[in-house]
């Protein structure tokens, strides 16, 4: 019941955020989030799906390098609603054994959060369509029928809102099977690794409470 329940809390904030970002009255409050911070939030997230990671017998791998004297300007809770979709995303659509691995890096302007796992990837002549409206590739529609298509949209478009990039690559160069008792089904899985980048602000600059996306 719990589980049903933010399922349909989850499909109408996506579709009232998407009629928003169509006519333009989606509003971010940015406020100057340490890297740390952000951190913290990501840990937080992936702590409430680790009920869901292990009954899929999900292995979850995380490495974190960023400086503690940086900032990002960000609205926190739009950019949690990103890595909750992009978490949500790998968990569902990675087989039982499979690995998700987690990093977080930055330099002197960026800041980089990626998301790989071992999943059933996108398919090569489908991956120009991913961020697109309501699209939802064949392989993710036959191993789940539930769906709207929105998640990614909304994630892209939040992204870019924040004057970031959003992007991603299937299959995953960094999720190489690297032992020899895979299963046949685990070893076809392409899997996809998803990647946003946030430029580093300086700590006083000014906070925006009303940017429309």
């Amino acid at each position: 019941i719990y589980q049903t329940n933010e399922n349909m809390q989850t499909l109408l904030v996506d579709f009232l955020d998407s009629s928003k970002i169509d006519i333009g009255q989606l509003e971010v409050s940015l406020k100057n989030i340490n890297l740390i911070d952000i951190e913290k939030e990501i840990k937080r997230l992936i702590t409430k799906k680790q009920l869901l990671a292990k009954k899929k017998n999900i292995e979850f791998k995380y490495n974190s390098l960023v400086d503690s004297r940086l900032y990002v300007l960000v609205d926190l809770n739009r950019i949690s609603q990103v890595i909750d979709n992009l978490l949500e995303n790998a968990i569902n659509y990675t087989p039982a054994g499979g690995k998700i691995e987690i990093s977080l890096a930055n330099n002197k302007n960026d800041f980089k959060f990626t998301i790989a796992d071992s999943g059933i990837g996108i398919p090569a002549k489908e991956q120009a369509k991913v961020f697109v409206k309501f699209f939802r590739a064949t392989n993710a529609r036959k191993l789940r029928s539930s769906g709207t298509g929105l998640g990614l949209y909304l994630c892209k478009r939040l992204i870019e809102g924040h004057h970031g990039k959003l992007c991603f690559e299937s299959p995953a160069r960094f999720m190489k099977p690297d032992t020899a008792d895979q299963t046949t089904a685990q070893k076809a899985n392409a899997g996809a690794a998803f990647s946003f980048v946030l430029p580093i602000r300086a700590r006083q600059e000014t906070e925006e409470l009303f940017r429309k996306i």
